[in-house]
């Protein structure tokens, strides 16, 4: 090899930000939020990946490992658990490539309309959330919400009511 030639060396590469897998058979889906630690952190300067554990997709993520040229070096308490499991997979299918007939790899994006986080695989895709896209105004569950309030409200009142009409058993 001469010295002016170049030499392309590529690293397995995946981005911070949010990272959605769905399985293409029965559309469950796992968020990722890839982040690299601040300052201040006691792992600064390393690529942490979390998962979305709870409703809020901004903030309900749970750290389980770091992201390494190699791969994912998960934190022990995750090892073989079902979202370290999951990271790996997405690990597969972006960044080597693997199992893109089973999984879907999509990179979250905002609403068009609130500018609201997107996590949801047919949100990332229209580019809607569910209540600026009306998938949510008027849907059955909504309703049954509704409804149910109603009636705890319903019942409060004539609690209220029964307890100023006989205050203290009078």
């Amino acid at each position: 090899m001469q010295m002016n030639e170049a030499i392309e060396v590529t690293k397995p590469k995946i981005f911070n930000g949010y990272h959605t897998l769905r399985h293409k058979a029965s559309n469950d889906h796992w968020t990722f939020k890839i982040m690299t630690a601040g300052p201040m952190s006691r792992f600064k300067g390393q690529r942490i990946i979390s998962y979305l554990a709870g409703p809020d997709n901004r903030w309900d993520y749970v750290g389980i490992g770091t992201i390494v040229d190699e791969g994912i070096k998960p934190w022990k308490k995750w090892i073989g658990s079902s979202p370290l499991r999951m990271a790996e997979v997405l690990w597969k299918v972006a960044v080597l490539g693997e199992l893109k007939d089973k999984y879907d790899w999509l990179l979250s994006g905002h609403c068009a309309k609130c500018n609201k986080l997107l996590t949801v695989p047919e949100s990332i895709e229209s580019g809607y959330g569910p209540i600026c896209d009306g998938r949510n105004s008027d849907s059955t569950e909504t309703k049954e919400l509704k409804n149910k309030l109603r009636a705890a409200k319903e019942l409060l009142r004539r609690m209220k009511d029964e307890t100023t009409a006989n205050p203290r058993g009078s």
